[in-house]
């Protein structure tokens, strides 16, 4: 008699678990929440953890309570390979590097990893909801950026429009990503649908085809507002994302290319043809280039200088997200060995090597590469059903978006875009159809044994849970903190700053971004020894002319010229373009008397090529003027009283 009430209940907990998934696709994109540090970043990274946290809390009361199943697990060789490489990100992260500090980026692999490990309890049916929930949580996206476009809706950024993210490259990359899987629910919305209808001989309810035309309707209504607002956005890389992905799908939808290909009998037109098509690609690829040459040259720098780094560490990289803590010293060395003067305006501050693929080997080394080339091999060979079909193809298209997006900018720190690269990978792991690597259940115990396995998982869960909560908690007060404290320093309240920063305790402590406007907001307090300290601490995580020049600063107010001198230097050397470190080492041969460097310092300023003219350029070659002149007169003065003597 109990049987029936424990499947509904079980039924219920299953629908409860996808609920809360669907919300947490559909909301985490627009999540934003004023008073923290970075709060388009951050504010995501807290609701994926209080969701994820959510969602793993109703499977283990639905499990305790409403299933007699022990435990059931399914690896696919997809799985497998996809675990060795997140055990390899791991120990390479924590036992074969030197160094490793706070990752933002690495607190989402991790989240990234148990959503993955959820998804693969989701039925294939279960999927049909969580795609829409990633249809409405792009399509609130588009509305947001439609209306900042319009001037109704603010964007909290220095760009006019960026939708809830960071920058409008990040946003156009979550809205070409989710669009290319808009247009694969749009092209297969019957075959969606039906897939709750096991039976294809049975005749479709007048109220499935209502759901099918719902369905039909809506993901187009979310296409248009996507390719609406994606043009404004200015993203080569999302533009050829977004036609890749696009393209794939038509033509499995389709197979337009092959039928019209097919029906030219001719060799020698269908030659012309493939050459007319590549001269196209050809002419296409260069226009996107030359629409914004500078931008394009600068990252080709990157992309040697980066190629530099993988020389000097090829086996195993430099660890997980330290690409920010390894570049500029590397773009320095460049400039001062082989750097050409052509190449220095193209010079700037990076955290990201443009191309996810070849960051990710600077990160992890070769054997890295080669895992998650075998991973992405694996999951391209699943083999599915006819059924499961327009699935793969769909999630395959969403996936080569991601990866020409990749090529070309970044995204691993873009957590809604990641989460539906997840989503797809799950769905095509779970239409597997090839023979599970390793199959382990459904185990029935007996009672006492079951009431005695289920004690030990509440336990160990329970303090998983609670610890998860005590972390995400400590990482929101660490972000509000670090937020009042980057406030009262732009209110130049410097000793309630520092006060601030002092706060946040060890779960940010060793981030390299943190250390950095800690360290600056000392030195600007007057605490000049202990602000070189901090930033010295912050180099091992994060260097960039920032830090330099902060360092320089403390240095020369201790008098400790010669490191002064060392620290302006790099600056100058990671950016060369830039005047403004040319300038302060000037000044600090001026202070330390060291007139004959400090003229020949002046001479270069102001023979140097302006890249961007603005004021602050004519006030320091201004100074460099009168510096010259009082040098002059100066040595003029010296060579008179030597000449009366």
């Amino acid at each position: 008699m109990l049987i029936k009430p424990i499947a509904q209940l079980t039924c219920v907990g299953n629908k409860l678990t996808l609920l809360c998934l669907c919300c947490l696709i559909i909301f985490l994109p627009s999540v934003y929440w004023q008073g923290l540090s970075n709060p388009k970043e951050s504010s995501k990274l807290i609701f994926f953890y209080y969701a994820l946290l959510t969602v793993i809390t109703v499977i283990l009361i639905n499990y305790l309570f409403f299933t007699k199943e022990f435990v059931r697990i399914n690896i696919t060789s997809a799985d497998l390979f996809l675990f060795l490489l997140i055990i390899y990100i791991i120990l390479n992260r924590y036992v074969f590097q030197r160094h490793f500090g706070y990752s933002q980026k690495f607190n989402q692999l991790i989240g990234l990893i148990f959503l993955y490990v959820i998804l693969r309890r989701i039925k294939v049916n279960g999927y049909i909801y969580l795609l829409l929930a990633v249809l409405f949580g792009s399509f609130l996206q588009a509305v947001n950026g439609i209306l900042q476009l319009l001037g109704f809706l603010p964007s909290n950024s220095i760009f006019l429009i960026t939708g809830n993210f960071n920058n409008p490259g990040s946003y156009a990359g979550f809205l070409a990503i989710s669009g290319v899987l808009t247009l694969g629910i749009y092209l297969f919305s019957d075959q969606l649908i039906k897939l709750e209808s096991p039976s294809k001989q049975l005749p479709i309810p007048s109220s499935r085809k209502v759901v099918i035309q719902f369905v039909y309707y809506i993901s187009l209504i979310c296409l248009v507002s996507i390719l609406i607002i994606l043009p404004a956005l200015r993203s080569r890389a999302a533009w050829i994302g977004f036609a890749t992905g696009s393209c794939f799908i038509l033509n499995i939808k389709y197979n337009w290319f092959l039928v019209a290909l097919n029906k030219v009998k001719s060799k020698t037109i269908r030659f012309l043809v493939v050459t007319v098509l590549i001269l196209m690609i050809g002419a296409g690829i260069s226009g996107i280039y030359y629409y914004k040459k500078d931008s394009a040259d600068g990252r080709f720098l990157i992309y040697r200088v980066t190629s530099e780094i993988v020389k000097s560490h090829p086996v195993v990289g430099v660890g997980f997200d330290r690409f920010k803590a390894e570049y500029m010293d590397a773009q320095a060395n460049w400039f001062a060995d082989k750097g050409l003067k052509s190449e220095s305006a193209l010079a700037d501050n990076t955290y990201y090597a443009f191309n996810e693929p070849l960051q990710f080997t600077v990160e992890n080394g070769l054997i890295g590469l080669l895992l998650i080339s075998l991973t992405t091999l694996a999951f391209i060979n699943i083999r599915t059903d006819n059924q499961y079909r327009f699935l793969k193809q769909s999630c395959l298209g969403t996936l080569s978006a991601v990866f020409i997006f990749g090529f070309f900018t970044y995204f691993s720190d873009n957590l809604p875009l990641t989460m539906i690269a997840v989503i797809a990978l799950a769905l095509m792991a779970n239409i597997d159809a090839a023979p599970n690597f390793l199959s382990i259940g459904p185990i029935n115990i007996p009672m006492k044994m079951n009431v005695i396995s289920k004690g030990i998982v509440i336990v160990l869960l329970a303090g998983f849970i609670w610890n998860g909560v005590q972390f995400t908690r400590g990482i929101k007060g660490d972000y509000k903190n670090w937020g009042a404290a980057e406030k009262a320093y732009n209110l130049e309240d410097y000793t309630t700053s520092v006060n601030l920063f002092k706060k946040v305790n060890y779960l940010l402590y060793d981030d390299g971004d943190y250390l950095m406007q800690y360290g600056k907001a000392s030195a600007m307090a007057g605490n000049y020894g202990e602000a070189a300290k901090i930033l010295k601490g912050a180099q091992l995580h994060l260097n960039n002319t920032v830090i330099e020049i902060a360092l320089g600063d403390c240095f020369k107010a201790l008098s400790q010229y010669k490191q002064s001198e060392d620290a302006y230097q790099r600056a100058s050397n990671m950016v060369p373009c830039r005047f403004y470190p040319h300038y302060l080492l000037a000044k600090l041969y001026e202070a330390a008397g060291n007139n004959a460097k400090a003229l020949a310092k002046a001479r270069e300023i102001l023979s140097k090529k302006i890249k961007i003219p603005s004021t602050a350029i004519v006030e320091m070659r201004n100074e460099m003027r009168i510096l010259m002149a009082k040098n002059k007169k100066e040595l003029l003065l010296n060579n008179s009283i030597k000449g009366t003597n």
